[in-house]
């Protein structure tokens, strides 16, 4: 199990930093069932998840009262509720399993323990907030500025293994729009043959 969490490191950096064993052992792993969750809204965030099998659903509770999703994590992606794990404080956002999951996790003082004594680890974390940061942005945009048709085509284009992993439900709350309304304009834009160019 570990030896995903390796790969990915090593990949990613492309070289074998010092004392990977070291950061390989703050972790340990946990087992998922399908909606079992790793952090409730309210609570405070107090690990980062590295998901080797699996998904799970970053949610928030809208201004109607709604859960909304705010970001899937699938496997080989890094999970947590950044600005609670950081601060320390209560979380906007709740994490659950969407499907049986098998997630490695690190304990916030181990973690910070790991940034503070190796460099390359700190560099690593850099890396995640940025990509967290830059996806967010991206889907903002998105949302803000595309009609509902163009968001499909987005996600389509932009996240594909979202498109191909997730129920039309959870993708539809993800977009913000209906399960009926995201059915029918996927299937419309399935009958297209040319399609317009949308936001990348």
């Amino acid at each position: 199990m570990k030896a995903q969490l390796r790969h990915h490191i090593v990949q990613s950096l492309g070289y074998i930093p010092e004392r990977l064993d070291d950061v390989l052992n703050a972790f340990h792993s946990r087992v998922l069932s399908r909606q079992e969750s790793l952090l409730e809204i309210g609570e405070v965030c107090r690990h980062v998840h590295f998901v080797v099998e699996g998904c799970l659903q970053v949610y928030v509770w809208n201004t109607d009262g709604q859960e909304a999703s705010r970001d899937f994590v699938l496997s080989q992606q890094w999970c947590s509720s950044l600005a609670s794990f950081r601060d320390q404080r209560p979380a906007m956002e709740g994490i659950r399993a969407i499907e049986p999951s098998l997630v490695l996790i690190i304990a916030h003082s181990d973690f910070l323990t790991l940034v503070e004594q190796l460099p390359v680890f700190a560099e690593r974390y850099q890396h995640i907030l940025e990509q967290a940061y830059l996806l967010s942005t991206k889907r903002v945009n998105a949302l803000l500025s595309l009609n509902a048709s163009q968001r499909i085509e987005w996600l389509h284009n932009n996240q594909p293994e979202l498109a191909r992993n997730l129920s039309s439900r959870l993708l539809a709350g993800y977009l913000g729009m209906t399960k009926e309304t995201y059915s029918r304009l996927r299937t419309k834009i399935d009958s297209c043959v040319d399609v317009a160019p949308v936001l990348r």
